[in-house]
């Protein structure tokens, strides 16, 4: 992995943390969770010019962790924000259809 693209890694976790912690519920952690993602990301952009190799695929983990742990916070946040996704509603509408028990054919 290139030292750019672990870079834009490190950055685009540094954001989904960010967002985490002021997206969440609990109002007393906000602050201790930006500081702890502030540094973490700092820690690993830091590593990330010295062994982009190692620092990019740990920076991906952190990434799907954070979004998967947090899955509820952002479809919650998109649909407060009336963002659906491409075929949702089409989606909706074919399992609609379909009785219980019945099959698509």
């Amino acid at each position: 992995m290139s030292k750019s693209t672990a870079t834009v890694i490190v950055a685009l976790t540094f954001g989904v943390l960010i967002a985490v912690a002021f997206l969440g519920n609990k109002p007393g952690s906000k602050y201790k969770k930006v500081w702890a993602s502030s540094l973490a990301s700092t820690l690993l952009a830091f590593a990330a010019d010295v062994v982009p190799e190692l620092v990019g695929p740990f920076a991906l983990l952190i990434l799907i962790v954070a979004v998967s742990k947090n899955t509820g916070l952002f479809s919650k946040t998109a649909a407060q924000a009336g963002i659906t996704a491409p075929g949702a509603p089409q989606a909706q509408a074919a399992a609609s259809s379909i009785a219980p028990g019945g099959s698509l054919f």
